[in-house]
């Protein structure tokens, strides 16, 4: 699949949100249940998602992946427990669409992450997907829709 890579402004943007550690095997568990917990309970509050639902990558490697899962909601929202709120800062973004199976997401971040280079950006924060169809939408793999985002700003060029 080929990439058309844009930059775009994301305003900011007030979510639920949980954060967590897991593993590459446990990513789609630990997703799905963080998800399903967010919306439950803004479900039992009277609550709906005001939004496409994120993930923000702080760190991930061989010691396993730090994520927070982000529901975008409406000011009046209302959520207890365990649950935070906060607002996901506004960015500039390089940004692509993945379509199809979350296996092939790395190809769309290698993408990415190469125009960001080649462009003359540097990385502004940590890496993040926007589901735009997917699981729980009866959506077949072969029809999920998810922007990888990077924010970025332009790279400091040493004088001389």
């Amino acid at each position: 699949m080929e990439y058309a890579i844009t930059t775009r402004d994301v305003p900011d943007q007030l979510v639920v949100f949980v954060r967590g550690r897991t593993t590459r095997e446990e990513l789609p568990a630990f997703l799905g249940a963080s998800f399903d917990r967010i919306v439950g309970e803004l479900t039992h509050h009277g609550s709906a998602p005001n939004g496409e639902t994120l993930v923000i990558y702080h760190e991930v490697g061989p010691d396993g992946i730090d994520c927070e899962v982000c529901v975008p909601v409406a000011p009046d929202a209302v959520v207890s427990g365990d649950l935070w709120r906060r607002i996901v800062p506004a960015a500039t973004v390089a940004e692509t669409l993945h379509i199809g199976s979350y296996d092939g997401l790395a190809r769309a971040y290698d993408a990415v992450a190469i125009w960001i280079r080649d462009h003359g950006l540097t990385g502004a924060g940590p890496a993040r997907e926007r589901y735009l169809e997917g699981p729980g939408e009866e959506v077949p793999e072969a029809d999920y829709r998810t922007r990888i985002e990077f924010p970025v700003e332009r790279a400091l060029v040493a004088a001389g």
